[in-house]
């Protein structure tokens, strides 16, 4: 096999030391020149190469980059991503304003077009690598360098809402809501509650870490968020929303232990006290305008209530019978004396201490009960060896009359009635 020839780009080579030399001692301005011309022939080179050179160089720059990152050591790879930073930092800083967004929105295309191209193993992957590699970074950094990361992500948050149209904060909004959504809805069980974890312990210690000025300018924006959405909302979105809270509200109360529910009450207490304590007049006149409002409307709508039920009783008042209104006033007028009477004992007591009164009227009492009635004794009420002269069913022999029949039942015969309620008995 032949010699392999050695590279030209060799920095042993003669060209190569005769090209450092001359790098050495170019100027600020010469440097410029040289790397705007090289960028020109680049970019002449790139929109004249056809597509499958295009995918040719990328493939060879990968495998490139890939052997030249499996080679280097720990020294290396710090001193590079070192040079990089410091490079686009030069870069960032002398670039204008017109550079600054035509190189965003060449990214923002470039990314869009990999994002559209790439399978689902392919974005899994990614978003892998790149949990893995924020992960390593995070564990890494100091809390100086924490501070100094989440500062400058505030502020470039905070342009970057600043300068954003009404347009791109809704389908901004629109978008983080379904990616949510998605996200949401794929996680198990066991993410779920480690997501709630993690956010509770967050907001912890977020909010220990905060001093009352914090405090009190988050809630004042929340207050505004709040009431910016409460007064967008349509009246089918406000239901859903009080809905969902009382669905909430709900699971969460029923899952709650004792101990859980006196810690809640007794949060609520202190949070409510240091508020009252650190209110103004003019807040404190505020909250008991509210609370007046709040009642007044709460009392409209029971009075409403109250309405609604009367108009129903009138209702149905006005189409029973004769015989049911002699039914209803006469359980009226047993609950009434009952109630009335000297010798009235509470439910709650025993039964020792009950006065028991006899049961008179058996005709169609079996609807009211009554618990100073002692029933008992007229538990036994015998074999089903009768028949309904109404309905031609079996009865109990002791089986108040009317009873079988009352919700519309009715049999063919005697015999045949008999036969089958045994048969489906398990008598023979």
């Amino acid at each position: 096999m032949p010699q392999k020839k050695k590279s030209s780009l060799s920095q042993y080579t003669r060209r190569a030391k005769r090209m450092r030399q001359v790098r050495s001692q170019e100027t600020n301005e010469d440097r410029e020149h040289r790397l705007a011309y090289n960028r020109e022939q680049t970019a002449e080179s790139r929109a004249s190469e056809s597509s499958f050179n295009n995918e040719t160089r990328l493939a060879t720059d990968r495998e490139r980059h890939a052997l030249s990152r499996a080679s280097e050591t720990l020294t290396n790879y710090s001193q590079r991503l070192k040079v990089d930073r410091e490079r686009h930092i030069e870069s960032r800083a002398l670039e204008t304003f017109t550079e600054h967004s035509e190189r965003l929105t060449a990214d923002r295309e470039r990314h869009a077009e990999s994002r559209a191209s790439e399978t689902f193993t392919q974005y899994s992957d990614r978003l892998t690598a790149d949990r893995e590699r924020h992960a390593e970074v995070r564990a890494s950094e100091t809390f100086t360098e924490c501070s100094e990361r989440l500062t400058a992500d505030r502020e470039r948050h905070a342009e970057s809402r600043a300068s954003e149209t009404f347009t791109q904060y809704s389908e901004r909004l629109t978008a983080d809501r379904e990616r949510h959504a998605e996200s949401r809805a794929s996680e198990t069980f066991t993410q779920y509650s480690e997501r709630l974890t993690a956010d509770r312990e967050r907001h912890v210690e977020s909010r220990a870490s905060e001093t009352f000025t914090e405090c009190s300018e988050r809630l004042t924006a929340d207050r505004e968020s709040h009431a910016e959405s409460r007064a967008s909302e349509t009246l089918t979105q406000y239901s859903e929303r009080l809905t969902a809270d009382r669905e909430r509200h709900a699971r969460s109360r029923a899952s709650e232990s004792f101990t859980q529910y006196e810690a809640r009450l007794a949060a609520d207490r202190e949070s409510r006290s240091v508020s009252r304590t650190h209110e103004t007049q003019q807040e404190h006149d505020l909250r008991l305008e509210l609370a007046r409002g709040y009642y007044e409307n709460s009392l409209q709508h029971r009075n409403e209530l109250l309405s609604l039920q009367r108009e129903r009783v009138q209702a149905i008042r006005s189409n029973e019978t004769e015989s049911e209104r002699a039914i209803r006033l006469q359980a009226d007028r047993i609950r009434t004396f009952i109630n009335r009477s000297p010798t009235f004992t509470p439910p709650s007591m025993d039964r020792e201490n009950y006065t028991d009164l006899p049961w008179v009227d058996k005709e169609n009492s079996g609807f009211t009960y009554t618990f100073n009635i002692d029933y008992s004794e007229f538990a036994e009420i015998g074999r089903m060896i009768r028949t309904c002269s109404h309905c031609q069913s079996l009865k109990w022999s002791k089986e108040s009359n009317g009873f079988c029949c009352s919700a519309g039942k009715f049999g063919e015969t005697a015999s045949r009635s008999k036969d089958r309620i045994l048969t489906s008995a398990g008598f023979s």
